[in-house]
């Protein structure tokens, strides 16, 4: 009895002192924070490859509209396990006039994005300046921005990274940010679509 005693006794001295860390360091906080967030974008990023590979590797190239290109690649993500798993309740694919909408209306839906001011401002430095992850995180930690927008602003940098054209980058976050507002599912399939028509 008395070593069961002392091992539930050990138990609640460890999970206070884990906890007390937790409360106590906003360093240990935000480090936590940043792993998590990496972990879910690093994911996303690797569900959108493994769709673009097998859509280029399985794709008819010639002159495909909108539609078709939706349909494939919603075909394509139907046989990914993992992609699947991101889908939450009212996942849909975009219609032909969203894409077109987005496309014609690039500027006005960027000012006018659901997203907090501390957020666009970021996304803004993202879109017209180089910014890799260490320093996005440092203004995410710095700006204090929520875990949803952590996350969002992580891929989008992640999707960028490679490219310096700021009306493509511009294009690219539209994509991805309206996806991501829905779902990270959309976010990825919207990516993905992004990628494919240019």
């Amino acid at each position: 009895m008395k070593k069961i005693y002392s091992l539930f006794l050990i138990f609640i001295l460890i999970g206070c002192t884990t906890s007390q860390l937790i409360d106590e360091n906003p360093e240990f906080k935000n480090a936590a924070k940043e792993f998590n967030s990496k972990t879910t974008t690093n994911k996303l990023l690797m569900i959108q490859d493994s769709l673009l590979k097998v859509y280029s590797q399985n794709s008819i190239h010639n002159n495909q509209n909108f539609n078709e290109v939706i349909i494939r690649l919603d075909s394509i993500t139907l046989t990914n396990s993992e992609f699947q798993n991101l889908k939450i309740n009212n996942y849909s694919i975009p219609t032909t006039i969203e894409i077109e909408t987005l496309i014609n209306n690039k500027n006005y839906i960027y000012d006018n994005l659901n997203v907090s001011l501390k957020c666009k401002e970021i996304l803004d430095l993202i879109i017209n300046s180089e910014i890799n992850i260490d320093e996005l995180n440092n203004s995410i930690i710095t700006n204090n921005i929520n875990s949803f927008e952590t996350e969002l602003l992580q891929y989008v940098t992640l999707n960028l990274k490679d490219y310096n054209d700021p009306e493509w980058k511009k294009g690219k976050t539209i994509f991805i940010v309206k996806g991501y507002l829905d779902q990270p599912a959309s976010a990825v399939f919207n990516a993905c679509l992004f990628e494919i028509i240019n």
